[in-house]
């Protein structure tokens, strides 16, 4: 089921999926390569790539460490 957050397409949202989007194709992964890296589900991961879902803390750690880089940078490159 799709998350309902009232927060779905805020900025902030809408920065942190392209920000990801854009490191997963800079790194050469497909989101299907990246959601099994980080132990998610396929759909889950478009929906945040898209701000239609609101990830938790630790979903985006798992993001980033599969990407290859720190929260920090990940949330820099978002300019959140």
């Amino acid at each position: 089921m799709t998350n309902i957050s009232p927060k779905r397409k805020q900025p902030p949202l809408l920065a942190i999926g392209d920000a990801i989007r854009l490191l997963r194709k800079e790194r050469g992964f497909t989101q299907e390569g990246l959601a099994a890296a980080a132990g998610l589900n396929l759909s889950y991961l478009s929906a945040v790539e898209r701000a239609d879902n609101n990830p938790t803390f630790l979903t985006l750690v798992a993001i980033a460490n599969s990407l290859g880089v720190t929260l920090e940078e990940l949330a820099a490159r978002a300019r959140v």
